[in-house]
């Protein structure tokens, strides 16, 4: 009985460590790394933290080749889970793909009512008045 329990608890202790893998790593800098973690925490976790840093990474190109509709697809997701900073980025996704300033102005705005820095530092960059 004790070693059922044990091996049945075995995947629950190796998937609640992707995440913290890839903050370690991105951390270090190892970008190519953490995103397979953060990859990882994301299909075998659904980490709403995962999620908003794979929509980073593709955003910026950290680790990978800049991607934009992935950067999209997995900050909607992030959002989706109520991440305000994945609103933020997602408002810069919004900037670059479709030109839309207005539609990243009002998620600025609301992004920065609730508290998410990433917003001012967003709307500064692409001298957006909040």
């Amino acid at each position: 009985m004790k070693i059922f329990l044990l091996v049945s608890l075995i995947p629950i202790f190796v998937f609640a460590s992707y995440f913290r893998e890839g903050i370690v790593h991105y951390k270090q800098k190892n970008f190519e790394a953490a995103l397979e973690a953060f990859k990882n925490a994301a299909l075998q976790e659904n980490s709403k933290n995962a999620y908003y840093f794979l929509g980073l990474f593709y955003l910026k190109g950290l680790g990978t080749q800049q991607d934009l509709d992935k950067a999209e697809k997995y900050l909607q997701i992030a959002s989706s889970f109520g991440n305000e900073r994945a609103n933020c980025l997602l408002a810069e996704v919004i900037i670059l793909k479709y030109k839309d300033y207005d539609k990243a102005k009002k998620i600025l705005i609301s992004g920065k009512k609730s508290g998410a820095y990433e917003c001012n530092q967003i709307a500064k960059k692409y001298k957006i008045k909040l």
